[in-house]
């Protein structure tokens, strides 16, 4: 499972990992990606020895993440919440 979760950050965020280091994370996925646990991503894979689970380095320890099911979403957001986007990648 670990391996599988490194994957799929490797082909779905790790083209883009040195943008988004050190950033908050506001993700719209597509249709077929719109049940994947995005926090649950690893950017790397934990040693092989002790609790590899509670040891792994998944995406939500790395950044704050946010999820929408649709762009349209943040216009609907409140002035004030829309501000507050501003720092999202």
């Amino acid at each position: 499972m670990l391996a599988a979760a490194h994957a799929l950050y490797a082909s779905t965020l790790g083209p883009i990992d040195a943008q988004i280091e050190g950033r908050r994370l506001v993700i719209v996925p597509s249709r077929s990606l719109s049940a994947l646990p995005f926090h649950l991503l690893l950017p790397t894979l934990p040693a092989a020895d002790g609790d590899r689970f509670a040891a792994a380095d998944w995406l939500v320890r790395r950044h704050a993440i946010g999820m929408l099911p649709a762009v349209s979403a943040l216009s609907a957001a409140t002035p004030t919440a829309a501000a507050a986007v501003g720092g999202y990648v």
